[in-house]
């Protein structure tokens, strides 16, 4: 009988360098950046906000509420998604599950 492997977590050495942080691979990434998106749009739909309000709300331009709008996770980093709630007075946690 085969000792029993467990897959390596998702995340890839973004360096060479021994010390570097590793880099969640893009799956992971994607979806956190939706999590992060969908909680932005419904504050803003919650509270009625044009693009232009929220822009000043989340403290970003108008184009970039627009792809928010559009769900373009592809235009944004975690930081930014983060920041953005931050300036709208939202906390974002994290939780570890180590199940598959």
């Amino acid at each position: 009988m085969q000792p029993e492997t467990q897959s390596p977590p998702p995340f890839i050495d973004g360096s060479a360098s021994p010390n570097a942080a590793p880099v969640l691979d893009d799956g992971a990434s994607h979806r956190i950046r939706a999590l992060l998106m969908v909680r932005l749009r419904e504050l803003r739909r919650s509270r009625g906000l044009t693009q232009v309000q929220a822009a000043r709300w989340f403290g970003v331009s108008q184009p970039r509420i627009s792809h928010l709008a559009q769900n373009r996770t592809d235009r944004f980093t975690t930081d930014t998604l983060i920041n953005m709630l931050a300036r709208a007075g939202i906390r974002v946690s994290l939780t570890f599950d180590a199940s598959p």
